[in-house]
C-alpha cells in the first residue's frame, strides 16, 4: 500500500518539520529506513539515528 506508507511518512515528516528538531532518533529500523528515505527524496538534510547510536555516539556515523 504505497499511498498509505507515503502518506504516513509525509505526515511524520511534516510534524518533525513543525518541531524544528534537526535529528530524528526512533528505536524502529524499519521505521528509521522509511523516513530517512522520504527525507531524502524530499531534500531534507534531517539527520537520522538508532537510539543505540545516540546512546553509543561512535557508532553515529
Amino acid at each position: 500500500m504505497p499511498d498509505v506508507s507515503t502518506a504516513m511518512a509525509d505526515e511524520k515528516v511534516r510534524a518533525l518539520e513543525k518541531s524544528g528538531a534537526d535529528t530524528l532518533v526512533s528505536c524502529d529500523s524499519s521505521c528509521l529506513m522509511h523516513l530517512a528515505g522520504r527525507l531524502k527524496r524530499k531534500g531534507r538534510g534531517t539527520r537520522v539515528l538508532h537510539l543505540a547510536q545516540v546512546l553509543d555516539p561512535g557508532k553515529a556515523e
